[in-house]
């Protein structure tokens, strides 16, 4: 089929063609690739962030906002400065600089993995991105054409591009490899021609022109996001279940894209995290290396003293009367760093908006506050003032709901401090004992009487009784 005729076929449902038709001269397509406008390849946003951590900040006006967008650059009263996340990035420069894909992996791993705070516009920009892979590739079919993608990325540009309406994918996805390479080969002029403004269906003429002006541009930054966030989400996974190595099976919707083969081709081009190998039965595996192991378990050695101490105090567990020991599971660090990001997308940015500071997981966890004390929990809510409005703790568990938390002296340290200042001091817990569903949460009720009158020099642990909301 010649090239005209494949692309008039993308358009053959009447939704596909009202939207063709409703495009502006100007058109926008939402895009699932990090490059922009000045930074389109890996190499030049390691550059980028080299000059500016020199102090050589050029005119042109993509220079400081292309990396800002990502929330590797500030821009604040004192000048131009790398944040915590840029400074994580380019310290990496020597180790990745001439493997684009591994600098695509190191990227997105510091962009998505919630160590950094990031601006609410930077959290949002990179969300959308996220999301409009995910629904690119819910749309993606498992043919056998689909490693054509890998191979000449430029299909992949085009077939993002045809995300939005309706069909349009399937059909692609149906093309045979001629017509899929005529695709690719066609180029910028091609594209751009291949229509006249006013042939049928009405838009198709722009439509080809968006293509032909973006198709060959990093192109390969959308194969190397698509395996970088596979990758990402199969550590992710060995890290919440607390395993070194599993059975490969890859996580829908990347299923409908990325086949175990192509992880066992590709996987060491982006990252040592991951080894995926063959077994005896031909099955692919996946395994973090040792570096990546979870952290040690919490031992809880001093329960028994610690419970005699209580008992001695003045210790009212909201009406409980009874002190009880956490369940192993609980301590499972693998998971605090989901447990949180969950929370926050899910209940607390909804809830606080702005005002919402993660400290958890960043470098802010050691970092003094006006009080001299750390901050003893994951987030801080903030007045307009700048004032402490609250603060919140999260725990996580794989049980459905452990009979009881255990809060470390740091954290009590805060809580008693809360309770002198009448500051709210609220405590969450996320439970993942279904790891293939929607994760439960607990909120702690009348937490100043449960700690009110402990004595803190004689308390190592304290653990609080917890009712699911």
């Amino acid at each position: 089929m010649a090239p005209k005729e494949v692309v008039r076929s993308f358009f053959a449902q009447p939704a596909a063609r009202g939207r063709l038709a409703a495009l502006g001269h100007h058109i926008e397509l939402p895009t699932f690739n990090l490059a922009t406008t000045s930074l389109r390849h890996t190499r030049k946003w390691l550059d980028r962030l080299k000059e500016i951590e020199a102090g050589e900040i050029k005119e042109h006006g993509n220079f400081v906002s292309d990396p800002a967008t990502l929330g590797l650059v500030h821009r604040g009263t004192k000048g131009v400065s790398l944040t915590p996340a840029g400074r994580a990035f380019l310290g990496l420069k020597d180790a990745i600089y001439d493997n684009s894909c591994r600098t695509e992996y190191e990227l997105i791993k510091i962009l998505y993995s919630g160590r950094f705070t990031l601006p609410s516009k930077v959290r949002t920009f990179l969300e959308n991105k996220r999301e409009h892979l995910l629904g690119f590739l819910s749309q993606c079919r498992p043919t056998p054409q689909r490693q054509l993608m890998f191979e000449d990325p430029r299909l992949l540009a085009i077939a993002e591009m045809l995300t939005g309406f309706e069909g349009a994918l399937n059909i692609f996805f149906s093309l045979s490899e001629t017509d899929l390479r005529h695709l690719a080969n066609l180029g910028e002029g091609g594209f751009k021609t291949l229509f006249g403004e006013k042939e049928k269906p009405p838009g198709i003429s722009r439509l080809c022109i968006k293509i032909g002006s973006d198709y060959t541009r990093a192109a390969d930054r959308r194969r190397n996001m698509i395996f970088a966030l596979t990758l990402l989400t199969l550590r992710q996974d060995l890290s919440r279940r607390g395993v070194r190595g599993a059975r490969l099976e890859i996580p829908e919707p990347f299923c409908n894209l990325v086949g175990p083969s192509d992880l066992y081709e590709f996987h060491d081009r982006f990252t040592d995290d991951l080894t995926v190998a063959a077994d005896q039965d031909g099955f692919v595996v996946v395994r973090r290396d040792t570096e990546d192991l979870p952290a040690p378990r919490i031992q809880t050695t001093t329960v028994e003293a610690m419970v005699r101490e209580l008992r001695r105090g003045p210790v009212r567990l909201a009406g409980k009367g009874t002190v009880r020991r956490p369940t192993g599971q609980f301590f499972d660090l693998a998971l605090a760093e989901e447990a949180e990001r969950y929370l926050q997308d899910q209940v607390l940015k909804r809830k606080y908006g702005r005002n919402l500071q993660r400290i958890g997981h960043t470098d802010l966890e050691m970092v003094r506050l006006d009080d001299d004390m750390v901050p003893g929990a994951d987030f801080l809510v903030r007045k307009g003032d700048g004032s402490i409005q609250e603060f919140i703790e999260v725990k996580s568990t794989r049980a459905r709901f452990p009979s009881s938390i255990r809060l470390t002296r740091g954290e009590f340290s805060r809580i008693k401090k809360c309770l002198a200042d009448d500051v709210p001091y609220s405590l969450y817990v996320v439970s993942f004992e279904d790891l293939s569903s929607t994760p439960r949460i607990a909120i702690v009720k009348d937490f100043a009487q449960i700690v009110e009158g402990v004595d803190l020099n004689s308390l190592l642990s304290l653990e609080i009784p917890i009712e699911q909301i």
